[in-house]
């Protein structure tokens, strides 16, 4: 399966979270960092934020 590349307005529908707490979890290393993508634009792959998602659920769940 191909990866494709979140934008931040994505990455926060997701996780429902708002824009302040997306770059705190980034700076604290809690979420993984975007990579550039063409034209300098930040996105993320959506492997590393399903695996965040799947990764959340699990410990929740133990």
């Amino acid at each position: 399966m191909a990866t494709s590349f979140l934008r931040r307005e994505e990455v926060q529908r997701r996780l429902g979270v708002g824009r302040t707490k997306l770059v705190s979890m980034v700076e604290s290393g809690e979420f993984p960092k975007p990579i550039k993508v063409s034209g300098g634009v930040l996105a993320w792959p959506d492997t590393d934020v399903q695996g965040f998602i799947d990764s959340r659920i699990a410990a929740e769940r133990g």
